[in-house]
């Protein structure tokens, strides 16, 4: 059994000499290390399959912008690449993640503008509007003073913002029942013309 141990060690060794002579380098990129059920990998992004703990990850080891970066863009590609709502409800979970850790990390203007941002591109989308109200169904508005001193919004203008800009989700579908009107007086005034 020693002499296996010395021959797995040697092989061990050799296999490193043999990488350091194809001139690979020892040492990883700037990066999380996590364990899971999968064994022990390096996160060096928030990951589109697991962006929930590769965040959680790269906060952990001290790469906020990192980790506030690529969740940004995973939210935009979750919601972007979602064939109907179907990636919505992990999208709003990251949100909420991002939302969590900036209130932790005192970035509450980094949050906001970003909220705002989701706002501009999908509250106008009918195909992604669904995504911005789950946002604020489930109270993702901005962070107030109230939450991160110095945040330059006051609990109230906070509430405001989510109930305004909830509320205009669903008026948002009415003007489009008033074309089907038009569109069929005018099929009237064709049939007249027989």
């Amino acid at each position: 059994a020693a002499a296996e141990a010395r021959a797995e060690g040697a092989a061990g060794t050799s296999a490193a000499a043999a990488a350091a002579a194809a001139g690979a380098t020892a040492v990883p990129p700037a990066g999380a290390v996590v364990a899971d059920e999968s064994g022990v990998r390096l996160v060096t992004e928030v990951s589109d399959d697991q962006p929930l703990e590769t965040f959680a990850a790269l906060l952990k080891h001290g790469q906020a912008d990192k980790a506030f970066q690529g969740m940004q863009r995973v939210i935009r590609q979750l919601v972007e690449g979602s064939i109907g709502p179907r990636q919505f409800p992990r999208a709003v979970q990251a949100v909420a993640a991002l939302r969590q850790a900036a209130v932790q990390q005192a970035r509450p203007a980094a949050f906001n503008a970003y909220l705002d941002q989701l706002r501009d591109v999908f509250k106008p989308n009918p195909a992604k509007r669904a995504f911005w109200q789950q946002l604020m169904e489930q109270q993702l508005g901005p962070i107030s003073d109230s939450e991160v001193p110095g945040a330059g919004l006051t609990h109230a203008a906070a509430e405001q913002y989510v109930q305004q800009h909830g509320a205009e989700q669903q008026e948002a579908p009415e003007p489009a029942m008033a074309a089907p009107t038009a569109v069929v007086e005018e099929d009237d005034e064709f049939a007249g013309m027989d």
